[in-house]
């Protein structure tokens, strides 16, 4: 990662802008090897992901449980950095085929309705079909009156 960060059009101009937040500094685990950028904020290092790298990261941290899109930039803005990764990571959540196929996205809420009292018994009748249940006695549907 060190050497695709080294190697990177959009690393360089940040290094060379230092517009962005990202305080970028370059740590090295041994003398010999190349120096990964990282974010050091609270003593919390967050190493900045080049673009070759970012569907790899994205994936690798969201694939067990796959969280819903707060929850995954939650999990990966912990981890790691990289310009407009808000943007990227809500994208890619919600282009998952995973999730599209298998999570309900919204519930319909249907507010309680209020009915008049009738003024004589079975004056009014209100009905209720469910269904389709297991089959009971030959039977799958239940109808309330």
């Amino acid at each position: 990662m060190a050497n695709a960060q080294a190697s990177g059009e959009e690393f360089q101009a940040l290094l060379s802008k230092y517009e962005l937040s990202l305080l970028l500094k370059p740590l090295s685990t041994d003398p010999t090897s190349s120096k990964l950028y990282c974010v050091i904020r609270n003593d919390i290092v967050r190493p900045y992901v080049p673009a070759s790298f970012r569907k790899t990261v994205f994936q690798s941290l969201r694939i067990l449980s796959h969280p819903g899109i707060r929850a995954t930039k939650r999990l990966i803005v912990q981890r790691v950095v990289w310009p407009s990764m808000q943007k990227d990571i809500s994208n890619w959540t919600r282009s998952c085929q995973d999730c599209q196929r298998c999570k309900v996205i919204r519930h319909t809420n249907i507010p309680l309705q209020s009915f008049h009292l009738p003024s004589a018994k079975f004056d009014h009748i209100l009905l209720d079909l469910v269904g389709s249940l297991l089959p009971s006695d030959n039977r799958e549907y239940l109808l309330l009156l």
